[in-house]
């Protein structure tokens, strides 16, 4: 039971993500998988000091919090380090900063085979920066790691994404869970971030699961038909049938997925097929921003019309100029007479901080006017633009706006991902005038 749930942590190895088990028989356990600055669970080798280890000391009585009596061996001192890290959205929370000295004990309980170590200095650094250092006490058996803080305090993180076959609604608390594994994608599927399917987890009804050791599992509903998504890997087919009983198609398999698993797919009698409709439009960064040469020609003249014909100013999105580009969105709104995005367009600009999302808002003769926001994807080789609003009054200034964007985007995002036209005919034709270097391929997988 705890290595199979320990193997969870070990699938998602961009972050430490942290669990209470009350069923080890402890009052409070700590569970740690794997963090991305270092080792701290190797799930096959069972190992949480990936440093160099101590010369052997003096026996010793290994420590347990329940147990006083265990069958003590060898104790261990002297040069090992204890490279430990927590990680917490991206944030280095709990950090060993010295190495063990003397502390070490091997021991031995009914549950097998544990190592204690006493008095680990560590430094504890909270969201506003301010660091306090602590003695530590870790323990560790098997694959998991209990920490145990001065004054019996334990430190933990729950999880909030359930086990299949349940499923919950996306909720913002379960980021920590999505983002790490989405951000390690490389397909760069504009569909496959924490932030896209949470704001629009309304218009899909998106409810997600985790398939344990494996992927996470979303569905959701479009025109009256369920579907569902595994970013991660392609489920077995047995599982894949039991989705099927109740989802009519599996949406967005990447790429890569499709030319590993596709002969198994069509094997087990499941049929794949390209959805054009929503491929992604992927754009060179360069280009966008230079906008050179004779295919760009009538980009290049709405811009200068507009450079000519206003004056224009450009700020990074902040708490200060947020409120301005909801001023836009809404205003945008009035002008199509429908809500379109709006929702998930206004949510996004709420919570672009909680959700890790950047932007720009432009401002034409001192009013706003226009504004982009996205954020990285792909292993930040590409920047999703996941929202981008102009006020109609001012020609050329989406012209502008997407240029400035690219421009002010930095180098080494080396694709610009502009989504998908959901099969909309003039939206195709406008996002082919900007000449993509190619395209984001998605696939969607049929039952027999």
């Amino acid at each position: 039971m705890e290595q199979e749930k320990a193997g969870r942590f070990h699938s998602l190895p961009a972050i430490v993500l942290l669990r209470l088990y009350e069923e080890l028989g402890y009052p409070k356990v700590l569970v740690a998988g794997v963090g991305r600055w270092s080792k701290v669970i190797d799930t096959e080798k069972q190992s949480v000091i990936p440093g160099k280890q101590g010369s052997t000391g003096s026996a010793g009585k290994a420590c347990n919090p329940r147990h006083d009596s265990t069958n003590s061996t060898a104790g261990f001192a002297g040069a090992g380090r204890l490279d430990l890290v927590l990680v917490i959205r991206d944030e280095i929370v709990l950090r060993g900063v010295q190495g063990i000295e003397g502390s070490g004990q091997y021991g031995q309980d009914q549950k097998g085979l544990y190592q204690a170590f006493h008095g680990i200095p560590f430094t504890v650094s909270d969201r506003h920066g301010q660091h306090k250092d602590i003695a530590l006490r870790v323990l560790y058996q098997g694959m998991l790691i209990r920490l145990i803080l001065p004054g019996g305090l334990y430190i933990f993180w729950p999880m909030t994404i359930p086990e299949y076959p349940e499923f919950a609604p996306v909720s913002l608390e379960m980021r920590d869970e999505l983002y790490p594994a989405l951000n390690l994608l490389s397909d760069g599927i504009s569909e496959f971030t924490f932030s896209g399917i949470y704001l629009f987890r309304r218009t899909y009804g998106y409810r997600i699961s985790h398939l344990t050791g494996k992927t996470f599992l979303i569905s959701g509903e479009k025109h009256g038909e369920r579907f569902f998504f595994s970013p991660c890997c392609v489920p077995d087919n047995d599982t894949i049938k039991l989705l099927f009983e109740d989802h009519a198609y599996l949406k967005n398999m990447s790429e890569t997925q499709c030319k590993a698993e596709r002969i198994r797919l069509e094997g087990a009698g499941f049929s794949v097929h390209e959805d054009r409709d929503n491929f992604d439009y992927l754009y060179n960064r360069h280009d966008l921003a230079e906008l050179s040469g004779k295919t760009y020609h009538k980009k290049r003249n709405l811009v200068n019309a507009f450079l000519n014909s206003y004056k224009y100013e450009q700020k990074e999105l902040d708490s200060n100029n947020v409120k301005d580009a909801i001023t836009v969105l809404d205003a945008w709104r009035e002008e199509k007479g429908s809500d379109g995005d709006y929702a998930a367009g206004r949510e996004a600009l709420e919570l672009y901080e909680s959700l890790g999302m950047r932007g720009a808002v432009y401002y034409v003769d001192g009013k706003p006017a226009g504004y982009a926001l996205g954020e990285p994807i792909a292993k930040a080789r590409m920047f999703a633009v996941h929202f981008e609003k102009a006020l109609g009054a001012y020609k050329g200034l989406y012209q502008f706006l997407n240029q400035a964007f690219a421009q002010a985007l930095p180098a080494y995002f080396k694709y610009v991902n502009r989504e998908q036209d959901l099969g909309d005919e003039g939206l195709r034709q406008a996002k082919l005038t900007y000449r993509p270097c190619g395209f984001v391929r998605k696939y969607r997988v049929l039952p027999h």
